[in-house]
């Protein structure tokens, strides 16, 4: 036969030309039956044992890989949860601390966030204002005349659905708000989910999600809404009761669940796992099962695809997820290739190259052994050139097996020399078997004997203990490269049962160690995120005791960990209790959350864990312990502390603010009704401290109060409370006092403290209190009442001259109850129209002329009747009201202007009053100027009458102020000129262009000879400096006479008329007699 065959056992190099003795030898070394068999059983033994170390292994990495990523995957997802809970919460905090927040400010504050970028998600954020019964004509009225956020208004704007309601929450505010217009006066209320979910909102003050809903604007998909309660301003939230007094209405953040869920993790939904959400309903309550009618969402819904086998070979993990006050139940599912990528066909290949070589191997000795036996017969019966033929072609055949064979196959004497190799062997080493057989090892690894020695001394090892063998080896190949191989090995015997010599295969097992270096790789990874992380990662086995801690923990011994359970280690901060709740949780195998204790780290420092931990279970669902994540939240906790004591205390002193005084005055009241005790509480206001505010700054203000604080926290024992409730008022709480005369005592020793003067700077000032004092029980039996009758008495030691105390009557608490009465009515008396102008005239003493007139208020209640101005205007500030009344006069006035104006009198001059709280409202400047524009008013017909307290505060704010009115033709007038802080440097300083002269000065100008003094001391200074000076108050013949004796260019007074409606003033304009008052014609 004349092709090339590969060498077998015996063989010289050539087989095709051998003599029958040496074939007959060949057969003699490896034609043994019982070798045959004992290799197939040992080369099927070790590949099952293979495929099962490597299926185990790939198993256990798959799971591993999945678990991982399922972490991950719900980390992010609450991560990005939490960050819209927090945009939520920052919202709340932007009511928390306005006074006021319109639809402008609103979306200022939400233009700087990129909601579509960095909110995955988020649809709609809103503000529901909660509207009373009472209150919603006038809502409605108002949101059909507000501009702020649709041009032109909303003339056609309703609460929806109609329908009477006790109250509303009405949908106002929304971003984006072009999407969402639709929304715009939806009652949220009107539907019982939303109102249970709300009133829940509003009665812990916490973040609600809602359950899954279809938004109008996407029908198609599943949204969720978080919400949470603002309350009015500065008002206290620590009772359910003061919640639900206090609140203003609810924010939101309506979420839509797939865009959330796929914009997060659309790298490894569809791809690496099928994802279904659901929602088990509120946390507190009995958890929904996860059904149908509960899904959020369904990866394989969206996607029309599903990665996850239906079958045993599916990865499946449930986790929980708490989403402000409900619980979510994800379900992620993946096979194990593509956990595993490639190596999750590892097994199988194992198995396939194992079993067939086995196989082939077994044919191979058995066919030999077949062969030599056919061989001895046909010797017998057929000469020996017949036989020698049918044995080549039997060698043929088992030559052809041998090089089937896909694995390096060699035979080695019991010298270690090679018999024989296969094609897959020259291939694999790159050296023709003709250049090898009878060479040893050494020779094959010239430049590595260790490697050489190594193979030896296994070689060695087999012979000493016939059987067979198996062992990993790094060798070089003919590509250059070192793979990793595994050597399975066999004895083989002679007739006379000796060992002949060995048989053995080798397994390129590069993929396996590439897979393994890749696991290796992601653990790295793995550990390197956690050690990034501030988070730290630990395992538990089913003891509970830690086995392995991440090197993240870096404040604890790591060694102390190891081998321990939680609860062994020295924890202060939880109670027995909780200890034993929590490990009967661990025994229950249930997850937890945010379980808190406190441990001293190395440096003896106390330090604050939260740990989250998840239960472990085998592909047998058996469980194998806990593995979870712990942070240091110490800095949290303590910032939370700062804030929750900025939340209870005042910033400026330091002192308890009105929420922590309300909660320690209600135990109080408990702990003195149950020990028959009495309570006094000294209500106390500074006389004169807006003067000194005014006068000299905010800053010397402050440090006055400060000042104040100190010396009162001295007059009391330290049992007692100290409070501070804003501006210049304090409140002191006296307890476990033996009767009423004991807070007297401390009220007089308060007076004499306060009484002494205060350094401040370079200022020695002066003040004195007015203390209001009431008692419990006989004054009040709550918080509000007694706060009430304290306040009432405060006041009632303001009239009876200041700087003294007061104890509660209840005749004071009438006077109180008229004031609130008043203030109440105020509130509504301009969407009543009871307010209205009356105009009294201004007199040129030159000519006589009418040349102005100035507007006043005036309140015409439905049962109390004419209201004067002295008697609502203080409330009106006190209450925060004085803007929308100054506005109202303002336009008022100037609209009469422009009327009178066209009805032929174009000299008239308009004069309106502007307290110093509407100066200081920011757009002010451009709110006259746009008015004037709207009326096509000219700028000099309109006079801005000011008072000197306008000018003390923030004097350079104020000069530009005046400087641009000025630059718009206005006039600019002092009014009550002489009874403040008259000043010849501000009259310089300030772009002013009359003075009028107070009543107070002209009521006794012809007879005191100080006041006409005075008044024609004020008339030459400003005529000095160039000013016009009008004088009010005139009622006689005697006092226009003095002052136009004086030189006094202007006058007003009920001398030339009262105020009148304007009705009756156009009569006066068109009937006026200057001759008549005395005047020139």
């Amino acid at each position: 036969m004349g092709r090339c065959r590969s060498t077998l056992p015996g063989e010289a190099g050539r087989m095709g030309t051998e003599s029958d003795t040496s074939e007959r030898g060949f057969l003699r070394v490896l034609g043994q039956s019982p070798a045959a068999f004992l290799i197939l059983a040992l080369g099927l033994a070790i590949s099952f044992s293979a495929w099962r170390y490597t299926a185990q292994q790939v198993q256990t990495e798959a799971e591993t890989v999945f678990q991982r990523e399922v972490a991950q995957a719900t980390g992010i997802l609450d991560r990005r949860i939490r960050d819209n809970v927090d945009l939520l919460i920052g919202l709340k905090g932007l009511f928390d601390a306005s006074e006021e927040v319109t639809g402008q400010k609103f979306r200022r504050y939400l233009s700087g966030f990129d909601l579509s970028q960095r909110y995955t998600g988020v649809r709609v954020v809103s503000f529901s204002r909660r509207v009373l019964a009472a209150e919603k004509d006038a809502f409605e009225r108002a949101m059909q005349r507000d501009t702020s956020l649709v041009p032109g208004g909303n003339p056609g704007f309703a609460i929806r659905p109609p329908g009477e309601r006790n109250e509303y929450a009405v949908a106002v505010y929304m971003e984006p708000f072009e999407a969402n217009q639709s929304a715009l006066g939806l009652d949220l209320m009107a539907d019982p989910m939303r109102r249970a979910e709300i009133e829940l909102a509003r009665d812990t003050d916490t973040a609600v999600a809602s359950g899954p809903f279809m938004a109008t604007v996407a029908p198609d998909s599943i949204s969720i809404a978080v919400r949470a309660a603002v309350y009015r301003n500065a008002a206290a939230t620590d009772t359910v009761a003061q919640r639900r007094e206090s609140y203003a209405g609810v924010v939101a953040v309506v979420i839509q669940v797939d865009k959330l869920i796929t914009g997060l993790l659309d790298r490894q939904i569809g791809s690496a796992f099928d994802l279904a959400v659901y929602d088990l309903g509120p946390s507190h309550a009995v958890p929904l099962p996860a059904a149908e009618q509960q899904l959020l969402f369904d990866s394989r819904r969206l996607l029309g695809t599903s990665v996850a086998p239906a079958g045993p070979h599916a990865l499946r993990q449930t986790m929980l997820l708490e989403v402000a006050g409900r619980n979510w139940h994800l379900e992620y599912s993946g096979p194990q290739a593509t956990a595993l990528g490639t190596a999750g066909a590892l097994p199988g290949l194992v198995l396939a190259v194992g079993v067939g070589t086995s196989l082939l191997l077994f044919w191979l000795i058995w066919a030999l052994s077949a062969s030599r036996a056919r061989a001895l017969e046909l010797a017998k019966q057929a000469t020996a050139v017949r036989a020698a033929e049918r044995l080549r072609e039997q060698l043929d055949f088992i030559q052809q097996l041998v090089e089937a064979v896909p694995q390096p196959i060699f035979f080695k004497d019991v010298e270690g020399r090679y018999l024989g190799v296969n094609k897959a062997w020259e291939r694999f080493f790159g050296i023709p078997r003709k250049h090898f057989i009878g060479k040893s090892v050494f020779e094959l690894y010239p430049d590595n004997q260790a490697l050489a020695q190594r193979h030896h001394a296994k070689d060695q090892e087999l012979f000493s203990s016939p059987g067979s063998q198996s062992y990993e080896a790094a060798i070089l190949a003919a590509d250059g490269k070192l793979h990793h191989t595994i050597y399975n090995k066999a004895t083989f015997n002679k007739s006379d049962g000796a060992v002949a010599g060995l048989i053995g295969t080798i397994t390129d097992v590069n993929q396996l160690k590439d897979t393994e270096s890749a696991l290796r790789e992601s653990e790295a990874r793995f550990r390197d995120l956690t050690e990034l992380s501030s988070d730290w990662y630990w395992e538990q086995d089913e003891n509970f005791r830690f086995t392995q801690v991440s090197a993240k923990i870096r404040e604890f011994n790591l060694e102390t960990q190891i081998g321990k359970t939680r609860w062994e280690f020295a924890s202060v901060g939880v109670t027995d209790e909780q200890w034993r709740a929590h490990r009967q949780a661990l025994a229950r195998h249930e997850p937890f959350q945010n379980f808190i204790y406190q441990r001293h780290d190395n440096s003896g420092n106390l330090r604050t864990i939260s740990v989250n931990g998840r239960p472990i279970f085998d592909e047998q669902s058996r469980f194998r312990g806990y593995r979870g994540t712990g942070r240091d939240i110490t800095e949290q906790r303590q910032a939370e502390e700062r804030i929750q004591h900025m939340a209870h205390h005042d910033a400026l002193t330091g002192l308890p603010n009105r929420a922590l005084l309300n909660d320690r005055l209600g135990q109080a009241i408990a702990l003195a009704q149950r020990n028959r005790e009495l309570l006094a509480l000294l209500f106390i206001d500074l006389d004169r401290f807006k003067t000194v505010n005014d006068s000299l700054g905010h800053s010397t203000g402050d440090s006055l109060l400060r000042a104040v604080a100190d010396r009162l926290v001295a007059c009391v024992r330290a049992t007692d409370t100290v409070a501070r409730l804003g501006g210049d008022e304090f409140v002191v709480l006296l307890t476990d006092i033996k009767q009423a005369v004991d807070s007297a005592q401390v009220a007089q020793k308060a007076v004499e403290s306060l009484s002494q003067p205060f350094r401040v700077g370079k200022h020695v000032l002066h003040i004195t209190p007015s203390i209001g004092i009431c008692t419990f029980p006989h004054d009040g039996h709550d918080v509000d009442t007694l706060m009430r009758n304290a306040d009432a008495a405060m006041y009632h030691a303001k009239e009876m001259g200041r700087n003294n105390y007061q104890f509660f009557t209840q005749s004071m608490n009438l006077i109180t109850h008229e004031r609130l009465e008043l203030e109440n009515d105020l509130r509504h008396a301009l969407e009543r129209h009871e307010l209205s102008l009356h105009y009294q005239p201004q007199i040129d003493l030159k000519t006589g002329a009418i040349v102005g007139f100035e507007a006043l208020a005036r309140w015409e209640h439905p049962q109390r009747g004419s209201v004067p101005p002295s008697e609502f205007i203080h409330v009106a500030e006190e209450a925060g009201l004085i803007h929308p009344i100054g506005e109202f006069v303002l336009g008022e006035a100037c609209k009469q202007a422009r009327i009178w104006h066209a009805a032929g009198f174009p000299q008239l001059q308009v004069a309106v009053n502007c307290s110093a709280k509407q100066f200081r409202r920011k757009g002010m400047v451009e709110a006259v100027a746009k008015l004037l524009q709207e009326l096509e008013l000219s700028a000099d017909s309109l006079e801005l009458e000011i008072t000197e307290s306008v000018m003390l505060q923030h004097p350079e704010q104020v000069v530009d102020w005046f400087r641009e009115l000025t630059q718009m033709g206005l006039q600019l007038s002092i009014d009550d000129f002489g009874t403040g802080y008259s000043s010849l440097s501000y009259l310089k300083r300030f772009p002013i262009q009359k003075l009028k002269i107070d009543q107070s000065f002209v009521r006794d100008i012809s007879h005191d000879p100080d006041d006409a003094a005075i008044v024609r001391a004020i008339i030459a200074m400003a005529h000095s400096l160039e000013l016009v000076v009008i004088a009010e108050g005139v009622e006689t013949a005697e006092q226009l006479a003095f002052l136009k004796s004086f030189g006094c260019d202007k006058a007003q007074g009920f001398y030339f008329s009262k105020p009148l409606p304007a009705g009756q003033f156009l009569e006066l304009l068109r009937k006026w007699n200057p001759a008549a008052r005395g005047l020139a014609a």
